[in-house]
């Protein structure tokens, strides 16, 4: 199951019929120029700076020039990097890119400040729609990262708050994703029960059988 989260606004009205400027940081040459060809392909995004480390791009391009960026999620202390370019400059909107998509790693980054993430498992084709999608508001993540995202924010709500989903302390998004949540545990349920019974029935058809077929005398 995957909670997706409807965009807000359109890229183009964002971005007032201009291009989406995005820059690129990772520490590996390759990733950085692979990914800037492909963000190139297409007419609504183009690359404005591509760096090695994410303080020299916060150091030479004011927030102004760039709409996002797009930081590798491997460069070692990354989360910690993000935080330190978000304290000079809040307004960063930062996507990390192949992220590990466990529960641990998402929590990780989400903390740090990243507006979304591209998961390592995502292919080269879908890297733009992605990114276009992480833009204008929507999410894409598995039902397991956002049932412990949802715990997270219920922990932090307090004891005195309901732990399972508290609607009071989440925002439209989050109930959002909570609803498709309650909504895939209830499909699975029922999948889960009709596929036990019909378990049950087969190892009560082969238990009589077997009872059947015990020869007190002369056999079955």
């Amino acid at each position: 199951m995957e909670a997706n989260v409807a965009p807000q606004e359109g890229v183009v009205s964002d971005c007032d019929g201009r291009r989406l400027r995005v820059a690129v940081v990772s520490s590996v040459r390759f990733t950085r120029e692979v990914l800037e060809e492909t963000l190139e392909r297409d007419p609504v995004l183009t690359v404005v700076k591509a760096c090695a480390d994410l303080s020299e791009l916060v150091a030479t391009s004011p927030n102004s020039e760039t709409d996002m960026i797009l930081f590798d999620s491997r460069v070692p202390g990354g989360t910690e990097a993000v935080r330190r370019a978000l304290d000079i400059v809040p307004g960063l909107r930062i996507v990390a890119f192949a992220v590990r998509e466990t529960e641990e790693d998402i929590v990780a980054w989400a903390e740090s400040g990243v507006i979304g993430y591209i998961p390592d498992t995502a292919a080269q084709s879908d890297v733009v729609r992605l990114v276009l999608e992480i833009y204008s508001g929507e999410q894409v993540c598995s039902g397991r990262v956002a049932a412990g995202l949802l715990r997270r924010i219920a922990l932090s709500a307090g004891p005195s708050r309901d732990a399972a989903f508290p609607s009071t302390a989440l925002t439209k998004r989050e109930r959002q994703v909570a609803e498709l949540i309650r909504t895939g545990q209830r499909q699975g349920n029922r999948a889960q029960a009709e596929h036990q019974r019909r378990n049950n029935q087969i190892a009560c058809a082969q238990s009589f059988r077997e009872t059947q077929c015990q020869p007190p005398q002369s056999g079955c």
